[in-house]
């Protein structure tokens, strides 16, 4: 599954930046790290190992176009940005770069793999960011507080979740399950405002938000950004109608991103029941 939305993630970047050019930057840094830089001109240490999502990133020095532009079209120096399944930091960095934390923006990145968080800790450095108006979390975000199983895949970097369903034999040797804590959002950001917050967690979207109520209903301006795979949330368990009708119900409205520009447009509830597509964020306003 997570090869195959990669795969599609990269057919559609290359669809849709027939135009752009990006030239292709790699050191190797040790430590099974590779040093590149990214379109939008920031620099990222992401690991060697990586086999799915590392070597697209280096050769376009882009990923996710779509949820890229939006965000940086939307983000604002003054902005709090909350960052759900922050991985190397790909979002966390770029918008760090990006706010003021004199004028009230941060940024909170919660990564639950160790392996992933410490390339966000070295990222973070890495790009001289405003480290008063950061905040790095080795934690899971989930409904309630516990410890969990946790996958973290050594040539797979962008597919670690929640440990649920049994393995294929073929990826074990690949596989190392690490216990995590977990907490919720509302526990961790009970006194902030929100403005925006970005969940990929492979599947657990919907506990992040049940985990979340409070910031949603006490920030009625927030932007949620979703991950939305319906093969992902029911891996996890998930009642894609129980999901579906937590958003309706707090008035939350849906919109797809244009790959172009990261423009938005309408979309239905309908629509997100039924389709098979994967798409990379899913926006949520009211």
């Amino acid at each position: 599954m997570i090869e195959e939305i990669i795969r599609k993630i990269v057919k559609e970047e290359l669809i849709h930046h027939k135009n752009y050019s990006h030239t292709p930057f790699a050191v190797y840094m040790g430590d099974g790290t590779v040093l590149t830089k990214s379109f939008y001109d920031v620099m990222y240490l992401v690991s060697s190992y990586d086999c799915t999502m590392a070597p697209h990133f280096i050769i376009h020095g882009v990923y996710e176009s779509e949820l890229t532009k939006y965000f940086l079209n939307n983000v604002k120096e003054d902005s709090v940005f909350v960052d759900v399944g922050a991985n190397f930091g790909y979002y966390s960095c770029l918008m760090a770069k990006r706010i003021n934390g004199s004028k009230g923006g941060r940024v909170f990145s919660f990564e639950a793999n160790i392996n992933a968080f410490v390339l966000l800790q070295k990222n973070m450095m890495a790009n001289w960011v405003d480290q008063g108006a950061v905040s790095l979390n080795h934690i899971a975000i989930s409904d309630k507080e516990e410890e969990v199983s946790f996958k973290s895949y050594k040539y797979r970097f962008g597919g670690s979740q929640f440990y649920t369903t049994a393995e294929d034999e073929q990826l074990i040797n690949t596989m190392e399950v690490l216990k995590v804590k977990t907490k919720t959002l509302d526990s961790y950001l009970a006194n902030h405002r929100v403005d925006f917050i970005k969940i990929d967690v492979e599947g657990a979207e919907f506990k992040v938000l049940r985990g979340a109520e409070g910031i949603i209903r006490n920030n009625p301006s927030v932007k949620i950004l979703l991950e939305w795979d319906n093969g992902q949330f029911s891996g996890q368990g998930v009642n894609i109608s129980d999901l579906v009708n937590f958003l309706r119900t707090r008035n939350l409205k849906p919109s797809k991103l244009n790959w172009e520009d990261g423009s938005t447009s309408d979309t239905s509830y309908d629509y997100l029941l039924s389709t098979h597509d994967h798409l990379c964020g899913v926006l949520f306003t009211r």
